[in-house]
């Protein structure tokens, strides 16, 4: 496996598609799919109202950028199945390597708090769009 990063990316315009609770869920089977496709190890999301962030570690031979064009372009695809027209993200995202155990708790912590921050719940557990609430499903460090 590669490097660990966390990753951002906004949708267009700002557009806060995922206040959609079935847009949100889309999503996120959408970043489950892709980590079954393409092997990456999924460690943290969230899925914000206009962005989300993850935490991803690309399989051997890939770079986050062409993981994260996956992910955007498969969710965008899946939308169009339901009538939704047009580009849904803005170009780009941003990533950061994460190169510590500590840095990696610290972005851990910022997805799951995020929806606190944004005062969207008071405890990160009663937001349902986020990894905190799917720790089954999630892939860990050695």
């Amino acid at each position: 496996m590669g490097e660990d990063y966390f990753v951002t990316s906004k949708t267009k315009n700002n557009e806060p598609i995922f206040l959609n609770p079935t847009y949100a869920e889309r999503f996120i089977q959408t970043l489950f799919d892709c980590r079954d496709k393409y092997g990456f190890l999924l460690l943290g999301f969230v899925v914000m109202p206009d962005h989300f962030h993850a935490l991803i570690i690309p399989k051997q031979g890939y770079i986050i950028s062409s993981v994260v064009q996956k992910i955007k372009s498969l969710f965008a695809y899946r939308m169009r199945g339901l009538g939704i027209k047009g580009s849904l993200w803005q170009k780009g995202f941003y990533d950061f390597i994460v190169y510590s155990e500590d840095k990696f708790k610290e972005k851990l912590d910022y997805i799951h708090a995020n929806p606190v921050r944004k005062r969207i719940v008071d405890d990160p557990r009663d937001y349902r769009f986020s990894s905190i609430n799917y720790l089954e499903k999630m892939d860990v460090m050695d």
